[in-house]
């Protein structure tokens, strides 16, 4: 409760009582349904490329971080 209370934890406590995280695959399959009424194909292979790319960036991301803390040079 120290953590807390000296101000260091706020933001993890306000993001576990209050808000709601809304994942990438609700997303994607919202927005198929607005865009593709009645396909439940093309639904799910919308959602399918967006989870997966989604994880893929995500991927790289973390490789970057990794690359950005470790000094190492981007190749190209």
């Amino acid at each position: 409760m120290d953590l807390i209370r000296s101000g260091k934890l706020d933001n993890l406590w306000l993001t576990k009582k209050y808000l709601f995280i809304i994942g990438v695959n609700v997303i994607a399959e919202f927005v198929a349904g607005i865009i593709i009424p009645g396909n439940s194909i093309g639904n799910i292979t919308f959602k399918t490329y967006a989870t997966s790319t989604h994880g893929n960036a995500i991927a790289l991301l973390m490789k970057l971080k990794l690359g950005h803390y470790m000094k190492v040079h981007h190749v190209y």
